[in-house]
């Protein structure tokens, strides 16, 4: 099967703790670099020469060892859908947050720029099917 668009995938903060952005943000370097096959093997070396915590090595070799390759496309593109939809939920809230200090500060310019990533964030979210 085809691999997921990188550009359809969610944002980096979608992912809680730091291992797991650690071993997201590589993955998606790979991608962006065209790499499509022995991801796995790169991902640890990008790690390992990026200095990256244990934990982030120790995550990887737990999702290779677990064979994730067995879950389905639809598997993995409603949990991409959920990752997404925290972490626009959790921009949003902060989206808010920071326009209502622009708007104390009187600063229109930065109001109008984060009133339309709101406006844009809003709409993605709406875009994907709620979950089960």
């Amino acid at each position: 099967s085809e691999l997921v668009d990188p550009e359809q995938l969610p944002a980096e903060g979608a992912f809680l703790d730091e291992a797991s952005r650690a071993l997201y943000r590589i993955y998606l370097e790979l991608r962006l670099e065209g790499v499509e096959e022995a991801v796995e093997e790169r991902l640890g070396e990008r790690l390992r020469k990026g200095g990256e915590s244990g934990e982030a090595v120790d995550r990887l070799a737990r999702i290779v060892l677990e064979e994730t390759a067995s879950f389905s496309e639809e598997d993995l593109r409603q949990g991409l859908d959920r990752l997404t939809r925290r972490w626009l939920k959790r921009r949003l809230r902060e989206l808010s947050r920071q326009l209502t200090e622009a708007e104390r500060g009187g600063d229109s310019e930065r109001f109008q720029g984060l009133l339309e990533e709101k406006a844009d964030l809003s709409r993605r979210l709406h875009q994907i099917e709620p979950a089960e």
